[in-house]
C-alpha cells in the first residue's frame, strides 16, 4: 500500500552515512512490513515519521505512526505467530498475524532488537542494529 495514496504525511530523517550489513532482501521485507503496518493502521491526515541514525554502538531505526494506539495488553503478544489485535481474522481489518513474527525472525537473524510501544501521538517501532 503506497503511503501517499492513503493521505498520510511522511516525514523522514535518515542520516546518509548509515550502513547496515545483512541480507538486503530480508531486511527490505522487514522494512516493507513495518512501513505497511504504519500506513495501514493510521487514518487519512495522520503522519508516519521515519528516523534512522547511528549512535556510538548501534544504528537505530524508528517508525512512528500517529492517530492509532495498540491496547497495552496486546503489545507483548505482537511478535507471536498468528496473533492479531483484531481477533476476528477478517482480512479487511488486517493480515494473517504473521507479519511481525516474520519481521522479528529476520531481525533476530541480524542480531537486531525490536520494540513496539504506544506514544502520546500513536505507535512507535524501534529497531536497534
Amino acid at each position: 500500500m503506497p503511503i501517499p495514496k492513503k493521505g498520510l504525511t511522511v516525514e523522514q530523517s535518515i542520516y546518509p552515512e548509515v550502513c547496515i550489513l545483512g541480507d538486503m532482501q530480508l531486511l527490505q521485507k522487514a522494512l516493507d512490513n513495518l512501513l505497511g503496518n504504519a500506513a495501514a493502521y493510521s487514518g487519512a491526515g495522520n503522519q508516519v515519521l521515519i528516523k534512522l541514525w547511528n549512535e556510538t554502538e548501534t544504528t537505530t531505526l524508528t517508525i512512528e505512526n500517529t492517530g492509532a494506539h495498540i491496547p497495552d495488553e496486546a503489545i507483548p503478544k505482537l511478535f507471536e505467530p498468528f496473533y492479531r489485535v483484531d481477533q476476528s481474522r477478517n482480512r479487511q481489518t488486517g493480515g494473517t498475524g504473521l507479519g511481525l513474527y516474520i519481521v522479528k525472525t529476520i531481525l533476530d537473524l541480524h542480531g537486531a532488537k525490536i520494540e513496539i510501544a504506544n506514544t502520546i501521538q500513536g505507535v512507535i517501532v524501534s529497531v536497534q542494529f
